[in-house]
């Protein structure tokens, strides 16, 4: 869908064994710009003890550089972004955009 962008995260453990998650996505395009045109990115957390949830969203206007933060207790297995019609949905639309399967992570403390 996106086939410009370029999306690489970074997973970290702080003092407090919590996961510090960054996510960067260089050239995504506006939401508006895809077909069909959607309303916001959002990134989803995949983690054994909490499923699949909602984490956030991607603020972009065509922007060279956009990032994305956010801190969770949770192990992540995956992360994921879809294109939405809404920012609070609790379940994935159709359209994704780039899917992380974290295997065997060497965590940063």
């Amino acid at each position: 869908v996106i086939p410009t962008a370029d999306i690489t995260a970074q997973i970290k453990q702080d003092k407090l064994n919590n996961y510090v998650i960054e996510i960067t996505a260089n050239y995504l395009a506006s939401v508006d710009r895809l077909t069909p045109p959607k309303n916001t990115y959002v990134v989803w957390l995949v983690t054994k003890e909490n499923g699949t949830a909602n984490i956030g969203q991607f603020k972009t206007e065509n922007a060279k550089k956009v990032t994305f933060q956010t801190l969770t207790p949770f192990e992540p297995l995956q992360l994921f972004i879809t294109a939405e019609d809404e920012g609070k949905v609790t379940t994935p639309g159709a359209v994704e955009i780039s899917r992380l399967v974290l295997k065997n992570v060497q965590l940063q403390h």
